[in-house]
């Protein structure tokens, strides 16, 4: 377009408008601006169609700073939006509305005025769904102090509020990252009565609810602390989804500080320190501890309860375990895998599986109340305490060892009481061995390996065994008890017979007094005479007759007649009773029924209880089971390591965007 063509187009244009001290008008006869355009009509009042390859469509370039006016400024009295830009180039990356705010004022203001408004302060409608699609990108200067999104509310309604409702879309809802020293995240509700939740996320999806990384390793702040003084619940979690097999809570700690530590200082609380409700067939709580070099000090489980309160149980218990179920024992301890033969390539370990130590002395003043280093009570036929020692060695089932130091106390290192208040027939202790039953020793006192404070009996002989003394390397020799059909004691001895052809046999001085109905035995030695009782026993002593000057083997028998057996007699049996009739419960029953062409389940001693138990010992053992980390329903270590380090690429691809979406600015 030539010079002349312009002056006449602009000529024409002015004959529609009306030029008033240098106002120019458009519809409007009295224009109060430099152009003042007044559109009646449907159409836009302004249309700006630019073509060109370069250049702004509309530029606005105020450059007297003291002018506080705005720029643009639009009173819109209409129902229509205010501003409405649409980017109809679908190929272009750039922004849709840029914000270059080089002085003190705010980048940019929104202000809804209108208290009754119901519609967002301001929208933003993303519908993209490129990686860098993102709603609203803030971005702050590294020598900037400000808060990077601040929002003052004093309403009632929500603060903030994000609603992604693409099930598709798999996006972060909110991502924030800081690299500052400042908080990431602070959220403070000071309104005392103020019952609404400070912080909630509620999430839908298949990803994490929340997650957080501190990657600094410098840092020794808390990874996530929280102050609770009302009287609610500190932090809980809830997994609703019952076909959900995650876990609620995962804790990994790579570094030499605690993974968990609970306080409770608080000497009033009555409640659980840590309380753990499974209604599942999983297991409640599973530690492990996999350090292959760990020391003695290193410990899976302390307990350190120092209660001591009174009253008729005294305090708490340290640990106490209940078991509701029908099935799996009660606890379950071990040492090496189970689940591994025993033997070197399961452990080495000299430790004792199960320690008990009690610290206390003397004996408990409180009825009731024993101070018992274990304490096992039973209500079944089954065994109270059942020991099973499967080593191949010589080891023990149980060892006791105690060192008496009152001896007048009679410490025993067992002591076994089995009868009820009517004087049940239970039995104190049933040895069986494949070689020897019950073994009893002793170092001093009375010197008695074995003593009954009752009567004695054997199904079998009586009898002592000792080294063979001309063979003691090779040989054992045994003799054996002569029985009776009466309770009986013997004395012997040899008597020289004087010049007159008599001597006096002189006797214990408790003869007399424990013993009645004597007999006697004589046989001459040296000489065929028979020797004969010239006066019978008196005074604890008997006359012998016979050749003078020889001598005479003497055996005196006498009833046992002292207190002690009369006392037995009296109250458990009738020793002059040879033949005693089976109980009823004993009838059809031996002591030794293989003697008579029977099976051992007639035998009177046989208990089918004790028998099964013997017969079932392995398997006994087998219901104990050790669960593995691998048959947990957990995120295993690897699947742990191998979502940090996504976590961390993750977190390193988004700095890279940032970085290129700042230099694309």
């Amino acid at each position: 377009m030539n010079r002349k063509t312009t002056i006449i187009l602009a000529f024409a244009i002015l004959g529609f408008a009306k030029v008033n001290a240098q106002n120019v008008g458009v519809g409007i006869a009295a224009p109060t601006a430099k152009l003042h355009v007044n559109q009646t009509a449907g159409v836009d009042a302004i249309l700006v169609d630019h073509a060109g390859a370069a250049g702004n469509s509309v530029e606005l370039v105020p450059t007297n700073t003291a002018n506080t006016s705005s720029v643009l400024f639009i009173a819109n009295a209409t129902s229509g939006a205010g501003i409405n830009n649409v980017m109809a180039h679908t190929a272009s990356t750039a922004s849709s509305i840029i914000s270059n705010n080089q002085g003190l004022g705010v980048g940019l203001d929104v202000l809804q005025a209108n208290a009754g408004a119901t519609q967002p302060a301001l929208q933003v409608v993303q519908n993209g769904t490129g990686n860098f699609s993102r709603g609203v990108d803030l971005y702050m200067d590294a020598a900037n102090v400000a808060a990077g999104y601040t929002l003052f509310h004093q309403g009632t309604g929500v603060g903030m509020y994000v609603d992604m409702s693409n099930a598709a879309n798999a996006s972060t809802g909110y991502d924030l990252r800081h690299a500052g020293t400042g908080r990431g995240v602070y959220v403070d509700l000071s309104e005392a009565t103020n019952a609404s939740t400070g912080t909630a996320l509620y999430h839908a999806g298949t990803g994490r609810a929340s997650f957080m990384s501190l990657t600094n390793a410098a840092n020794a702040a808390t990874g996530s602390a929280l102050y609770h003084s009302g009287t609610g619940v500190g932090g809980e979690i809830g997994i609703l989804n019952t076909a959900n097999t995650s876990m609620i809570y995962s804790l990994f700690h790579d570094g030499l500080g605690r993974g968990e530590q609970i306080v409770l200082s608080n000497a009033a609380n009555t409640d659980m320190g840590l309380g753990v409700f499974h209604s599942g067939d999983g297991t409640g709580q599973y530690i492990t501890m996999s350090n292959t070099a760990a020391t003695r000090n290193s410990l899976g489980l302390i307990v350190n309860y120092n209660g001591t309160g009174g009253g008729a149980g005294g305090g708490g218990n340290a640990v106490e375990v209940q078991h509701y179920g029908n099935n799996g024992n009660a606890v379950d301890v071990f040492m090496g895998n189970p689940t591994v033969a025993a033997g070197p390539a399961n452990t080495t370990s000299e430790y004792a599986v199960l320690s008990v130590s009690h610290m206390a002395t003397g004996t408990s003043p409180t009825p009731g109340l024993v101070k018992t280093a274990i304490s096992a009570s039973n209500n079944s036929a089954d065994p109270t305490i059942l020991v099973n020692n499967n080593g191949t060695a010589d080891g023990s089932g149980v060892e006791v060892y105690i060192t008496p130091v009152v001896a007048a106390n009679q410490a025993a290192a067992i002591y076994s009481q089995s009868a009820d208040a009517g004087g049940g027939e239970g039995i104190g202790v049933f040895g069986f061995g494949g070689d020897l039953g019950v073994v009893g020793s002793t170092n001093g006192g009375n010197n008695l390996g074995l003593f009954s404070n009752t009567d004695f009996a054997a199904v079998g002989t009586k009898a002592f065994m000792i080294d063979h003394p001309l063979d003691p390397e090779n040989k054992t020799l045994r003799h054996f008890c002569i029985e009776s059909d009466e309770v009986l004691n013997m004395y012997r001895g040899v008597i020289e017979l004087g010049a007159n052809g008599q001597a006096i046999v002189e006797l214990p001085d408790y003869f007399d007094a424990i013993n009645i109905n004597p007999s006697y035995q004589l046989t001459a030695i040296g000489t065929a005479t028979q020797p004969y009782v010239l006066s019978e026993i008196a005074n604890n002593q008997f006359v012998v007759a016979g050749a003078p000057n020889t001598k005479v083997s003497w055996t005196v028998h006498a009833q046992r007649n002292d207190p002690t057996i009369q006392y037995y007699q009296s109250k458990i049996d009738n020793y002059t009773t040879n033949v005693r009739m089976k109980r009823p419960h004993e009838i059809g029953k031996y002591y030794t029924p293989e003697a008579y062409g029977k099976t051992k389940e007639y035998g009177i001693l046989y208990n089918a209880g004790r028998e099964k138990n013997y017969l079932e010992r392995g398997a006994i053992v087998k219901q104990q089971r050790a669960v593995t980390a691998g048959e947990l329903n957990s995120v295993s270590r690897e699947k742990h390591d191998k979502k940090e380090a996504a976590a961390k690429q993750e977190m390193r691809s988004n700095k890279t965007r940032t970085a290129e979406t700042v230099t694309k600015r």
